[in-house]
């Protein structure tokens, strides 16, 4: 069974010292040697040339919460992440790898698709995995989430 597609991302070619989009086969040319740069013409390509993936039938989707979680700390990232049970049990399962006390920021009843969408939304901010920079407009989204 093949595996399956990491999706679009950014590999650093260092031939060239330029940042290349990989997106299944294709090797799509940045020219941009800064990080920054790169995310953004990452989150272009995803916005203009990539069709979202499709998401699961509704009868294989779980119902649950997509939690919004960081750390007690100045410019610590957020996880956007999914969950079926009580965000407390996840929050003391996490809090095992990290050093600072975590603090959940919102949370709002969903399904793993909703979690995907976020990502794919905010992928331009990803920093590894589910972790994203600490942004304005996921701040913003976080807040409007709980209202």
């Amino acid at each position: 069974m093949p595996r399956p597609s990491l999706g679009p991302r950014l590999w650093f070619d260092e031939s060239r010292q330029e940042w290349v989009i990989r997106d299944l086969g294709k090797f799509i040319r940045t020219g941009a040697g800064g990080w920054r740069k790169a995310q953004d013409m990452l989150a272009e390509y995803l916005n203009t040339y990539r069709a979202p993936a499709q998401e699961p039938p509704l009868g294989l989707q779980i119902d649950g919460f997509v939690y919004f979680m960081t750390a007690d700390c100045p410019d610590f990232p957020i996880k956007i992440g999914f969950t079926r049970k009580d965000n407390g049990r996840r929050q003391r399962l996490l809090q095992v790898g990290c050093p600072y006390a975590l603090i959940l920021l919102g949370r709002f009843a969903g399904r793993q698709g909703d979690e995907r969408r976020l990502h794919r939304r905010f992928a331009s901010q990803r920093l590894q995995g589910e972790w994203f920079a600490r942004t304005p407009d996921l701040l913003n989204l976080i807040k409007e989430k709980q209202q």
